[in-house]
């Protein structure tokens, strides 16, 4: 090979790899950067060449392309200048080419059913259906055909046509003869549009002995392996509280543990204790492929609230010898409220959790007011305390007394607050990750080998360490906002890049 004292473009012998420039590529400043492998300087990320206008200059998903072929002869020239040339590459995850038959072909996998349906698996070269297998969506929902969203609202488990933005190549084996496909849905809820998957398929791409392309499936998760393990449960000992005018002694009424607050039946404030426990298990986020099968990452989610209150200190007093009821109330409530969050996300070679809380107190010393119709109805005292935890992210706490009294209606901030219970004969669709007031969580897979759980407040952005193929990689880090996660698993090295660790630059793939 001739050495150029600059290489603009690779020359013709490197048509084998005809870019042969491999690495992380990010932007700085109006620059675009290769940083090669082994801690080679960064250079200025070589143009395309002519003969291939079309080939990515980076990759924020790849997939491995190896078919056997060995590495080039090795260039020092092209080493010293930042290249390296291979005899494998990276492809887009959802590239269609397939080594069969000893050949390279552009093979498309395509559905035919729409919901409710029995149709075909097709495989498309050209825009030609070159082979077919029958494809029936029961096998994928396995009697699953009704999700309820958990904001109210029944659907449709699998939408169609299925073509159409509800289906999804995740990954591909080396040679594109396996592809790793979901079938996904979504529903809208306060905070957006939710996403999920209903259905993994692992494709087969074959050729039988006369020549022929053959076309197989298998599935790898069905829908309720998709969603997850659902349960709720509550334990309800709660009382509603109030004062015997009659006999001034303080009388507490049970309520019913199905009982929603909004139903309005019994005074507050509701007293007693209360535990509720939300979980789903197994949720599949995603997944890769290994020589041996399928890899699917999973998340849990956990939210646990208690709540208790104590009204012991109460009772109540004639105005006046005379009088002939007790009306004089002073009311002693202590109320506590504790949610507790977990999300945890894995897959068989490693997890990461991320866990908070936050927590609410609620004294009330109040007292009838004397003055009639005098506004408010108590007057006292009211102590406040707040607290929100999410580690690494936020410890924060806050204390007040409020002098000002309260209203009658004012007594429901010192009740046990309840909804109805879910109905748990549905199957519902997957309920956003949640954490404290003021933290959105969500996992995030900008690439579909790097799984991440990220959490934002109104200033910072959380980023866990990454679950790769490889394990998981780097530890936590929170970095000032604004700034929009990134993470790359590099097949080609086995290397993961994220942008909370690379805030001079802007990361934009691999190549």
């Amino acid at each position: 090979m001739t050495c150029e004292a600059y290489w603009p473009s690779p020359l013709w012998i490197e048509a084998f790899d005809p870019y042969p420039w491999h690495g992380l590529v990010y932007q700085q400043a109006d620059n675009r950067w290769l940083q090669p492998s082994e801690g080679r300087p960064a250079v200025p990320l070589p143009p395309s060449p002519l003969s291939f206008q079309e080939f990515p200059n980076y990759l924020a998903d790849p997939a491995l392309w190896d078919i056997g072929n060995p590495d080039p002869p090795y260039s020092q020239c092209l080493y010293d200048a930042g290249g390296e040339s291979l005899g494998r590459g990276l492809l887009r995850v959802t590239d269609t080419e397939t080594r069969v038959g000893g050949v390279t072909r552009k093979l498309d996998v395509r559905w035919s059913a729409e919901y409710g349906r029995t149709g075909e698996l097709r495989l498309v070269e050209d825009g030609v259906v070159v082979a077919s297998t029958p494809y029936d969506q029961q096998d994928v929902t396995a009697g699953v055909n009704i999700l309820t969203s958990p904001y109210g609202g029944d659907f449709n488990t699998m939408p169609g046509p299925l073509d159409f933005g509800v289906t999804r190549q995740i990954d591909r084996s080396a040679d594109g003869t396996r592809r790793l496909i979901t079938h996904s849905n979504s529903y809208t809820s306060p905070a957006g549009r939710q996403y999920f998957i209903v259905g993994v398929v692992l494709v087969t791409i074959g050729q039988a002995e006369d020549g022929s392309l053959t076309l197989t499936y298998a599935v790898a998760a069905t829908t309720s392996e998709c969603l997850g393990a659902h349960t709720y449960s509550r334990n309800s000992d709660r009382y509603s509280a109030r004062i015997n005018a009659s006999s001034g002694s303080l009388e507490l009424t049970p309520i019913p543990p199905d009982y929603s607050t909004g139903a309005g039946i019994y005074a507050h404030p509701h007293t007693g204790t209360m535990l509720e426990e939300t979980e789903r298990k197994g949720r599949v986020m995603g997944g890769w492929l290994t020589p041996g099968g399928v890899v699917l990452v999973r998340c849990d989610h956990t939210q646990r609230i208690t709540q208790s209150g104590d009204p012991s200190g109460t009772y109540a007093e004639k105005w006046s010898p005379s009088s002939t009821s007790y009306e004089n109330q002073h009311w002693r409530v202590a109320y506590a409220r504790e949610r507790e969050y977990e999300i945890r996300l894995y897959s068989d070679t490693d997890e990461l959790t991320l866990s908070g809380r936050d927590d609410r107190s609620r004294v009330a010393a109040v007292d009838s007011n004397p003055i009639s119709g005098g506004s408010p109805t108590y007057l006292g005292s009211v102590e406040y305390a707040d607290s929100e935890l999410v580690e690494g992210l936020v410890d924060h706490s806050v204390e007040s007394t409020d002098d000002s009294g309260l209203s009658f209606q004012e007594l429901a901030i010192l009740s046990i607050t309840a909804t109805a219970p879910p109905d748990m004969t549905k199957t519902y669709a997957p309920e956003p990750l949640s954490l404290p007031t003021g933290v959105q969580a969500s996992v995030s897979a900008t690439c579909q080998k790097a799984w991440t759980i990220v959490a934002r407040t109104a200033t910072d952005l959380y980023m866990s360490a990454v679950i790769t193929p490889e394990g998981s990689e780097m530890a936590p880090k929170v970095v000032a906002l604004p700034h929009v996660p990134f993470v790359v698993f590099n097949p080609l090295t086995l290397e993961v890049t994220r942008s909370v660790d690379h805030l001079d630059k802007t990361l934009l793939g691999v190549i």
